[in-house]
């Protein structure tokens, strides 16, 4: 699981977060045994951080979808309560760290809002869980400090964050999404786009004749077909869809359907794949193929399937080349008979 995936944050951060509370309050009254509400929320925290260990990943990635918005809430709630129940001025202010936690996850994979509700909530959770710990006055100053801190932090590592995102799921030579921008986006296209009488559909396009278009034209101009074939095909795609570069001249395209079933997915893009096969520029055509991605079953799956419909496409197309018969202007002349002899 990549880190850029919300997924592995919620399992990172709910796992490490509820150990390390466990943990504090587990060493708040030592050497003495824990009172009742230091069991209970220990209790709480290690349930908590094993169900982060053991979520399968499409479930962490369900569970990322509400943690983005609910962590800044549920999380300063949690650790504010901890503080409120540690008996130790110094367990509680070790607790109050973790909000930098919950506004890290927030940088990473949320929103500018997810951020700034998380940095909202951080000065009144640190303030109300120190106040009895180490006076009012002191916890506000505590609070602001945090805040101030904590805001400079997050605005840094939301902007770096951005751009290695960005860096790490676009091709750099067509602007297109990478493969691997493709696997991270293509569970959050799924949920935006499926629904009834919707659907999403795989598309896998390639270039015919590349390689000789690169021999003869130079790789250089290669690299500005495939540029201008980008966008022709975003021009042609529905608003919408996601198009991938996965390999030399190897594109995906995720495409939302509208009809009931697989069948009535397939007649409406007929018509779309006619459109993306003439739109490759400089008189070079494309080869295309598509298949449904049914909810639940695996994009792999749909690629592999969409991958073979383009080859039956581009053999289907080089056959019809190998057997139409030649163009008028380049049929053999008929001779003239010879005149008989008078």
């Amino acid at each position: 699981m990549p880190v850029t995936d919300p997924a592995w944050g919620v399992r990172v951060f709910g796992l490490a977060g509820s150990a390390v509370i466990a943990l504090l309050l587990g060493l708040d009254q030592a050497p003495q045994r824990p009172d009742a509400a230091h069991l209970a929320t220990m209790t709480a925290c290690l349930v908590s951080a094993l169900v982060c260990a053991r979520l399968p990943r499409e479930a962490s990635r369900r569970l990322a979808e509400v943690a983005l918005p609910a962590s800044p809430v549920l999380g300063c709630l949690n650790t504010t309560v901890a503080m409120r129940v540690a008996d130790a001025p110094s367990t509680a202010m070790a607790l109050s760290l973790l909000y930098g936690w919950f506004a890290t996850f927030c940088a990473l994979y949320g929103r500018r809002w997810h951020a700034v509700l998380s940095l909202a909530l951080t000065g009144p959770g640190v303030c109300v869980g120190l106040w009895e710990q180490v006076g009012g006055l002191r916890a506000a100053v505590f609070a602001l400090s945090a805040v101030a801190v904590l805001s400079v932090s997050t605005l840094v590592l939301a902007v770096v964050s951005e751009r290695v995102r960005a860096a790490s799921t676009t091709d750099a030579l067509t602007g297109a999404a990478s493969r691997r921008g493709l696997e991270e986006r293509a569970p959050g296209f799924a949920l935006r786009h499926r629904g009834r009488h919707r659907g999403v559909a795989v598309v896998v396009l390639d270039l015919d004749g590349f390689k000789t278009y690169n021999d003869v034209h130079s790789h250089a101009a290669g690299d500005a077909l495939l540029v201008e074939a980008v966008r022709a095909w975003t021009r042609a795609l529905p608003a919408g869809s996601l198009l991938a570069r996965t390999g030399g001249d190897e594109f995906v395209a995720l495409v939302a359907t509208r009809g009931a079933g697989a069948a009535a997915g397939a007649d409406l893009l007929d018509d779309l794949l006619d459109d993306l096969r003439r739109a490759a520029p400089d008189g070079v055509r494309a080869s295309a193929g598509s298949a449904p991605w049914p909810v639940g079953g695996a994009l792999e799956s749909a690629v592999h399937e969409a991958d073979a419909a383009m080859y039956r496409d581009k053999g289907v197309r080089r056959r019809g080349a190998a057997t139409a018969p030649p163009p008028p202007d380049a049929a053999v002349p008929q001779r003239a008979p010879h005149p008989s002899p008078s």
